[in-house]
């Protein structure tokens, strides 16, 4: 979920009703303009116009530069949204988790896990109550390998959103699992991935990070009916090209 965190609501924040930073003076019609193409997803590019002609009247004013990167990522243009949304942090002096997150969500996506992992630790520093910045220190934790880092906050982001009352999503409870395989704690990790079996039963990443653990607890145990299991979820992986040498190593027999 991603909240503002300063007396907002993210729909109120798509319709216009506040800003992060002040707007400038004599453009709210053209801002509500920009925001309803937004609001919409219709004629992105003229809302992206709207929004870069915004920051050409006050290139100080933040969400223009926000706004523009969302309407990039809209668009399926990650690039040019990292670029935009890291100018918007970097305008707004810590004032929007929303700005963090959706800088993260796209440094992550193009491969930048350094910087997603300095933004969710940010979130951590700014905004402490939120488990946005704990959960993603633990998914950047599966790139840039401190799996230890990740399980010690995936665990505080659970906390979190227990303790907000926030419904937990069925991924958060994947990268938990996932980060307890990468650990080496494979026996640790099968009542995670039990515990939401057949909710993410087409999803790689779970076929194969929970095949990986069972294929080490049945040899480990020397369970046979463990490590045919391991194969059978195994085999079911769509997309292998993505697989660690380990992991293919590791079924390659």
């Amino acid at each position: 979920m991603i909240s503002t965190h300063i007396g907002f609501s993210q729909a109120e924040y798509f319709e216009g009703k506040e800003t992060i930073c002040p707007l400038p003076e004599n453009s709210k019609k053209l801002y509500d303009l920009g925001l309803r193409t937004i609001r919409e997803n219709l004629y992105l590019g003229s809302g992206n116009e709207i929004f870069r002609g915004l920051i050409k009247r006050d290139s100080t004013f933040c969400d223009a530069w926000f706004l523009a990167g969302y309407t990039y990522r809209l668009s399926n243009m990650f690039e040019e949204a990292t670029v935009y949304y890291y100018m918007a942090d970097s305008l707004s002096n810590n004032k929007s988790i929303m700005f963090k997150l959706n800088l993260a969500a796209t440094s992550a996506y193009t491969g930048r896990f350094q910087l997603a992992r300095d933004k969710f630790v940010e979130i951590v520093e700014h905004f402490p109550e939120s488990p946005e910045g704990y959960y993603g220190i633990a998914t950047t934790a599966m790139s840039l390998g401190d799996f230890e880092n990740g399980l010690k906050n995936i665990n505080i982001a659970l906390s979190k959103y227990n303790s907000n009352n926030q419904q937990i999503g069925h991924e958060v409870y994947l990268s938990k699992a996932i980060l307890l395989t990468l650990s080496g704690k494979f026996e640790e990790s099968l009542s995670v991935y039990e515990e939401i079996n057949g909710r993410l039963k087409k999803d790689d990443n779970y076929l194969v990070h929970y095949a990986y653990s069972l294929k080490k607890v049945g040899q480990k145990k020397n369970d046979k009916k463990v490590l045919k299991k391991a194969y059978m979820l195994y085999r079911k992986v769509k997309d292998k090209s993505v697989l660690s040498d380990e992991i293919k190593a590791e079924f390659s027999e």
